[in-house]
Formats: structure tokens, sequence, C-alpha cells
């Protein structure tokens, strides 16, 4: 039991609080310790999903909770809802492609599926296509598209929304195609 506590503490870099902590006197030591811990690795854990959730660049937050599987979806051949929302596809670096008419809840999908992923743990990048071909033409333009094609490559999942919506300048869909 105390070994357990101890290495929580050191997992939060708190070694003089694990050597120390049985010499304090409370009713219930290892019972205070354990909620006082778990109340800290939660709050670490929300901010670090919360850091995810603002570094992926949603311009809205949508979940899975929220979206209502209709009709107008359909799902490849081999891919279930399931395997869709445990975002295997993820680890298995396969694409997904949502194609639709407007309102049948394409972005919303997209959304939540790369908001679970930051929740998962995984490092996720949102980008209208105009806005990644805009920001590739940029990064070309000042000498920087190598070192941000290498940033790219570092992340797990990549939700470009909007393809095909508003015209791309010419530079800028060959750099993003």
């Amino acid at each position: 039991m105390n070994k357990s506590i101890e290495q929580q503490m050191r997992t939060l870099k708190l070694g003089g609080l694990a050597k120390a902590w049985q010499t304090v006197a409370f009713e219930e030591p290892e019972q205070y310790i354990r909620d006082f811990m778990a109340l800290e690795l939660r709050e670490r854990e929300a901010n670090r999903i919360n850091r995810m959730v603002k570094t992926a660049g949603f311009r809205v937050i949508k979940t899975l909770d929220e979206f209502i599987w209709n009709k107008a979806i359909e799902l490849p051949n081999g891919l279930s809802q399931t395997d869709m929302t445990s975002l295997s596809f993820v680890d298995r670096k396969e694409n997904l492609i949502f194609m639709g008419a407007v309102g049948t809840g394409k972005t919303h999908l997209a959304t939540a599926l790369a908001m679970q992923a930051c929740e998962d743990g995984k490092q996720v990048s949102f980008y209208t296509a105009a806005s990644l071909a805009n920001l590739l033409l940029e990064k070309n333009q000042r000498g920087l598209l190598n070192t941000f094609m290498n940033t790219l490559k570092r992340v797990e999942l990549i939700v470009v929304d909007e393809i095909g919506f508003v015209p791309l300048h010419k530079d800028a869909a060959e750099l993003l195609f």
C-alpha cells in the first residue's frame, strides 16, 4: 500500500513528500494522501487534455456523445462504427475521408474523433483545406516548408476539413495536394 502512494508521489515529482508523508500525523494518512494524489493526477490530466485541444486548433468543440449517427453516414466496407470511434485507424496510420452533402455531420464527426484522440493522448492538428494550403504556401515562401512538414509528421491525426469548399490559390493547391 505504502509503495503505491510513494510511487504516485515520485511520478508527480514530489520526492520530498514521498520521503516524509508517513511522519505527518493524520487520522488516516494513507487515505488522505491517496485522495490528494488522485486529485492532483486528475487535474494534471485535465490540463494535458486542454493543452492538446488548444494546440489542435479546433474551430468548435464537438464530442462523439453529441453526434447523431444517421443513415446519411455510410461507412466503407470493413469499417464499423466501433472501429472508427476506437481510433484504431489512427494507430494503423490509415486515412478516413468523409464525403456527403452539407449538413450531414462530416465536420462534427471529424472534430469529435479528433477530440477523442486528444483525450487519448494523441497529437492532433485541425485545419480547413484553405487554411492549411495558405499555411503551406506561407511556409514555402519563407523557406520553412521542410521544418513545417517535419512538424506535421509528428502529428498522429491531421484533420483537413472543407476540401473543395473554397477555391485555392494554384501554388497553395499544389503544395496541399
